[in-house]
């Protein structure tokens, strides 16, 4: 063992950092460089097939130490793992969230004369693209947002700068364009659902989330404020709003709530009206981004729907997955897919240079 060490040790640029926010989560980021890199992730990694690593390759296998006589965190065979070279001596480890895969990996370069730095150290201090691209992929909850963040942590964005070439695959316009997305990585896709009183909006609420986060009853006028309840859909952190039913009511309480309710979908990224029968829609010039949910299909025929309704049944389950869909799919219109490289701006002072380039 001290061997090893020996033979990767004396480099102060030798480093490893987990680039991901500490804690546990479902998908962790580590960061290793420096001259031995290659040798060290050889040693320690054991591929799914024997081609050789390549850059910017995504390659499956398990971390285990092939000199080393101690069982592997990753010996159950359910448990994977990807590497991803980025070039000479430098390479992307994605592990399970939580702590036990990362600290045996880090421990594992560590012991090779890697040095354990934070994150923050590990990018480049002189480059702003990759401060900002550390910072927002620190502060994402899901692997879907995470990979957009290390698509700009590679350099996707400074790349897109640099070079005129990348600007004729992607445009100026389309960066501000997709920026409606991009500047909201670490903050969830606010839903909110507003309708008459009791056309199912909590039970509804429930459904999407999978657990009772709004209390529901037959009794209309049973939500008073504004419920929130936070979920992940399609890879993506939402937000739903639970609002007082829509309607004419004296009652001072209920009126602040459907004052509420109005307010909340006006500050909406989604709006779902919700309803139980054929009567019309509610819908404000303002919302933008608009689904039309009929709930209750276990208790209405199917021909009563029309084409551009979301009929569901918050009861049985039937057309919340398309539903799903739908909410990120409206969100997103027509977003890049991650991974893929496409720049994207991460915060107001990137957008404003990009605006340059117009």
């Amino acid at each position: 063992m001290s061997g090893d060490r020996d033979a990767f040790s004396g480099a102060s640029d030798r480093v490893v950092a987990r680039l991901t926010s500490a804690g546990r989560s479902a998908v962790a980021v580590i960061g290793v460089r420096g001259p031995g890199a290659a040798n060290a992730v050889a040693l320690c990694f054991r591929a799914a097939t024997s081609s050789p690593l390549r850059a910017n390759q995504i390659r499956y296998g398990v971390w285990s130490r092939s000199d080393a006589p101690e069982a592997s965190a990753f010996d159950d065979p359910g448990e994977s793992l990807v590497v991803v070279p980025l070039g000479d001596d430098q390479f992307e480890i994605h592990c399970h969230g939580g702590s036990a895969a990362t600290k045996r990996i880090m421990t594992d370069l560590c012991s090779l004369g890697f040095r354990k730095v934070d994150g923050f150290e590990f990018a480049e201090p002189e480059d702003e693209f990759v401060r900002v691209a550390h910072q927002v992929l620190a502060a994402c909850t899901t692997r879907t947002t995470a990979a957009y963040a290390l698509d700009q942590l590679r350099g996707a964005l400074r790349d897109w700068f640099r070079n005129p070439a990348r600007r004729q695959q992607t445009s100026a316009d389309d960066l501000i364009r997709h920026s409606r997305v991009s500047l909201r990585l670490t903050q969830p896709i606010c839903v909110a659902l507003i309708g008459p009183p009791n056309v199912g909006k909590s039970t509804l609420t429930n459904a999407l989330v999978g657990f009772d986060r709004s209390i529901t009853s037959a009794a209309a006028g049973t939500t008073r404020d504004v419920l929130q309840a936070d979920t992940v859909l399609e890879g993506w952190p939402v937000r739903f709003l639970d609002m007082a039913g829509i309607r004419q009511t004296d009652e001072a309480i209920e009126a602040e709530g459907v004052r509420r309710a109005r307010r909340g979908a006006d500050q909406a990224d989604v709006v779902l009206t919700v309803q139980d029968s054929a009567e019309p829609f509610l819908q404000q010039p303002n919302w933008q981004r608009l689904i039309r949910v009929q709930n209750k299909i276990d208790q209405c025929p199917q021909g009563d729907f029309v084409n551009g309704i979301q009929a569901v049944s918050a009861l049985t389950g039937e057309g919340l997955e398309e539903l799903h869909k739908a909410i990120v799919g409206v969100w997103l219109e027509d977003f890049p897919p991650p991974g893929i490289g496409v720049p994207l701006v991460l915060n107001q002072t990137q957008l404003d240079r990009v605006l340059l380039h117009r």
